[in-house]
């Protein structure tokens, strides 16, 4: 089949051209960017939270495991001051007291204080309950 070849069939292959030499240039700078997008991924350094490699190929550099949501404030730990304890409470009577008075060759601390008295250091007092 032959073509004819007249003045608008080549100024429509002009155009048709100028309009894909826009494509392809435009379509070049978009696979230089991605190229430059996946190589500075490829760079970022992987370890066992990002990638299938194992924790024992972490080394000393061990990722920071901080994944609290909560929010630092500029309370200490624990209770606070003012918070009421709550503690054992012991009720009923003890069955047995026993009362121990040290020899002063057993250097308690609390001699001098206890002069052969029940000392308070060494006071004991063994319960036993029935619940």
């Amino acid at each position: 089949m032959p073509v004819e070849i007249t003045q608008e069939f080549v100024m429509m292959l002009m155009e048709q051209n100028t309009s894909l030499t826009k494509q392809v240039a435009e379509l070049t700078t978009l696979v230089e960017t991605l190229t430059q997008t996946i190589q500075s991924l490829e760079k970022k350094s992987k370890n066992s939270s990002n990638s299938s490699k194992p924790t024992s190929s972490d080394g000393l550099n061990k990722p920071n495991k901080n994944r609290s949501l909560r929010e630092k404030t500029n309370k200490k730990q624990g209770a606070q001051l003012g918070h009421e304890g709550h503690r054992l409470t012991i009720t009923g009577e003890s069955d047995e007291v026993k009362t121990l008075i040290p020899d002063r060759r057993k250097n308690c601390c609390a001699w001098k204080k206890c002069k052969g008295k029940a000392c308070v250091s060494e006071k004991t007092i063994q319960s036993r309950y029935q619940y």
